[in-house]
């Protein structure tokens, strides 16, 4: 079933994201698209679809898109050009999480540096990427992939063990429209809090809702692999390893995978 996106802007009550939204059946990825409509200085710009043919994942991996059960969206935002890059996957990652205790879905994590976990499983997971930064703002292109009623033969063999959808995890229907603006206000409010507040107290709360902090980990990066145990954040959300000789690694991006 396609989205309803008359009911969808209809129930929409956020001031600012997505008041500008576009919508696909099929696209090729919404980041493109959302890079496309983007003009400087405008923010709050939202695009979403009911399938990408070739959706971006981090790192340069395929996001896997189900037509018709997931939500597949991208969005622009704008942080002052002080605060660390990590704000908008935090905002991002946290607003999932919100949805997930609103479900009263029970054991939802974050695994750093994006993505959302249900017993451990991903249920979605985040890529930004830097749009336009001058010295005042930094603008973004965060993207979303959400698995909302998915199920475990949508995905490859060697997938269906490790994803879940939200639908699954409540154990009841869960339906998309509401789904997109829930996340569209929460992330219009974790924005705020952080124009507001600061980086902060974003950070304590990403931090506390961390499964990586603890845990044994491998980390691949662009040219190297760190090993060890994760320790805790930096202020600027990197994430502190200490390896087995006793040193430290901060590590600013990477994909995490833990020791069984």
């Amino acid at each position: 079933m396609l989205l309803d996106i008359t009911r969808i802007r209809s129930e929409l009550r956020t001031r600012r994201l997505a008041r500008q939204l576009t919508y696909y059946t099929e696209t090729t990825s919404t980041m493109n698209d959302a890079r496309r409509l983007y003009q400087t200085g405008d923010t709050g710009i939202a695009v979403v679809a009911d399938m990408q043919h070739a959706g971006r994942g981090r790192r340069g991996h395929h996001w896997i898109s189900p037509k018709g059960r997931g939500l597949y969206l991208s969005c622009i935002l704008t942080f002052p050009a002080h605060l660390p890059i990590a704000a908008a996957g935090f905002c991002c990652t946290l607003s999932i999480l919100d949805i997930i205790r609103d479900l009263h879905i029970s054991d939802g994590s974050i695994k750093w540096p994006n993505d959302v976990l249900v017993n451990g499983r991903k249920v979605a997971g985040v890529l930004v990427e830097s749009l336009h930064s001058d010295r005042e703002m930094h603008r973004f292109t965060a993207g979303i992939g959400c698995n909302v009623t998915s199920r475990a033969d949508d995905f490859p063999s060697e997938l269906q063990e490790s994803v879940i959808s939200l639908e699954e995890a409540a154990g009841h229907t869960v339906e998309r429209e509401p789904v997109f603006c829930a996340l569209m206000q929460n992330l219009e409010n974790r924005w705020d809090e952080v124009l507001t507040n600061g980086f902060e107290p974003l950070l304590d709360d990403w931090s506390q809702n961390c499964s990586t902090i603890g845990r044994q980990v491998c980390i691949t990066m662009d040219d190297s692999e760190v090993a060890g145990i994760a320790e805790s954040l930096e202020p600027d959300g990197s994430l502190r390893v200490r390896k087995p000789d006793g040193t430290v690694e901060i590590c600013s991006s990477g994909m995490v995978e833990y020791a069984s």
